[in-house]
C-alpha cells in the first residue's frame, strides 16, 4: 500500500513544528 507512505508524508509535514507560522 503506497497510500500509507503519502499519508505518513503527509502527516509528517502538517505534524512539522517548522511548517507552523505561529
Amino acid at each position: 500500500v503506497s497510500g500509507n507512505s503519502f499519508q505518513k508524508k503527509l502527516l509528517m509535514l502538517l505534524g512539522t513544528p517548522s511548517h507552523s507560522t505561529e
